[in-house]
């Protein structure tokens, strides 16, 4: 949805996804305010994400780049990206608290 309304508009409704999975996980599971927020985290990020790769794809287009060079390019760099950065969370939730 928020690659359709991007493309045919060139606005990302982040925030009125975030909202309508509040929404949702606010009626299923109304005593976990965590679960509520987190779920909207986590719909929001992959909205703006999507929408931001496809207008990649679009600039990529109008500049004349092939397209599966482009995905095998965006591909080899966000795969090693969450290794890293699982790690350092890890790392930074396993450190001992006073």
């Amino acid at each position: 949805m928020a690659c359709r309304a991007t493309g045919e508009s060139d606005i990302t409704p982040i925030g009125a996804l975030g909202k309508i999975t509040q929404l949702v996980y606010g009626v299923l599971i109304p005593q976990n305010a965590t679960a509520n927020l987190m779920t909207a985290s986590i719909t929001a990020n992959a909205a703006a994400s999507s929408a931001d790769l496809l207008t990649d794809l679009k600039s990529g287009y109008l500049l004349g780049a092939h397209p599966r060079r482009q995905f095998v390019a965006q591909f080899s760099a966000s795969s090693p990206a969450p290794q890293p950065q699982c790690s350092a969370f890890a790392c930074w939730c396993l450190m001992p608290r006073p």
